[in-house]
């Protein structure tokens, strides 16, 4: 079995979401397991990929690009690994799926192929990663961004009167990068208005539920600062039940 330095590492976490007085999406929560990485020099980051993800990388169109989608495929595997108990991360494979989170499939020593049934979101922005996962069913997403980026002059591009109000208790940076990660969550499709999605806080200002063409569901967000400089958000949207 191979064994991997912690220098790829900058903080790894594993948490359990309860909704008592954080989330407050339910009694029980989710149990999500997230994972940084940093962007490393190829030989290194080259182990955690598999033939085809290897490929997939050297295809890609930008070279400046591939440390972060390298990253974010060891960041993504850590998370399936912690998330599905195992020791090797590098048993699980990556399969790209067109506008949407990649398929995960586990090989085994006998090169066979299964897929595994998570939820994982990731997210990568100048030269690191963080990677969500989750067996519990519903909605997970997850965003990396810069601190700092965003006016309070085009706040109204994307924040509805109600949002920009949440600002009392969040930046405007931690507000965009939590619409960000709902809209993962959510699997919103590109074609949709930033504004159709709404962000809904509790009576302290904490984000509860997101309201997406006006149906309202309950949800879970945390913001962390996973290095200086950078805002990371969580949200979970648990699956309604008919």
């Amino acid at each position: 079995m191979q064994t991997f330095p912690n220098p790829l590492w900058r903080r790894r976490l594993t948490t359990s979401w309860g909704a008592a007085g954080r989330l407050g999406v339910s009694p029980r929560g989710a149990s999500v397991h997230r994972h940084y990485a940093v962007a490393v020099d190829r030989p290194a980051a080259d182990r955690w990929l598999s033939d085809s993800e290897r490929q997939a990388c050297a295809a890609l169109p930008w070279p400046e690009r591939r440390p972060d989608w390298r990253a974010g495929r060891i960041a993504a595997k850590r998370a399936v690994a912690r998330a599905l108990g195992l020791d090797d991360p590098t048993r699980i494979e990556l399969v790209p799926v067109s506008g949407g989170a990649p398929q995960l499939v586990l090989r085994g020593d006998d090169g066979s192929r299964r897929s595994a049934a998570l939820t994982l979101s990731v997210s990568h922005r100048s030269g690191r990663a963080a990677a969500a996962a989750t067996s519990d069913p519903g909605g997970l997403g997850i965003d990396l961004e810069l601190a700092d980026q965003v006016q309070a002059a085009h706040a109204g591009y994307y924040l509805s009167v109600a949002e920009q109000q949440l600002a009392r208790r969040y930046s405007l940076t931690d507000l965009w990068t939590l619409k960000e990660a709902a809209w993962k969550a959510l699997r919103c499709d590109d074609a949709l208005p930033f504004t159709a999605l709404e962000l809904r806080g509790d009576a302290l200002g904490r984000i509860s539920a997101v309201r997406l063409w006006g149906a309202v569901r309950p949800a879970g967000a945390t913001v962390l600062r996973p290095w200086p400089g950078y805002v990371l958000a969580l949200v979970w949207v648990p699956e309604t039940k008919a």
